[in-house]
């Protein structure tokens, strides 16, 4: 979908016409998409934002991310739910490295 397969450039363009999110996940939240440059404003990414979402729900946890052209994707589910700021920190680096590699 962002590497722009999907969508027609007028579709993607809305879809990423994001507005500020006082979510503490995302920075911006577009059509369905969040941008995202630190996971849960603790470990920022080192190679610029990613656009996803985050998932959860009972038991689980689940981080969706790409680059905006698409290039670049990690995707994380966990059979958990994290709790603590150091989870979240622990997680972000697996995210960011996984992603930026």
């Amino acid at each position: 979908m962002l590497g722009g397969d999907l969508l027609a450039p007028h579709l993607r363009a809305e879809l990423l016409d994001a507005v500020v999110s006082d979510w503490e996940e995302s920075d911006r939240y577009g059509l369905g998409i969040e941008e995202v440059s630190s996971v849960m404003g603790l470990e920022r990414s080192p190679c610029g934002p990613a656009w996803g979402h985050f998932g959860f729900g009972f038991g689980y946890t689940t981080i969706a991310l790409a680059s905006e052209d698409g290039s670049r994707r990690v995707v994380i589910c966990m059979n958990s739910l994290v709790a603590s700021e150091e989870a979240w920190e622990l997680l972000g680096r697996l995210v960011w490295s996984s992603y930026c590699a």
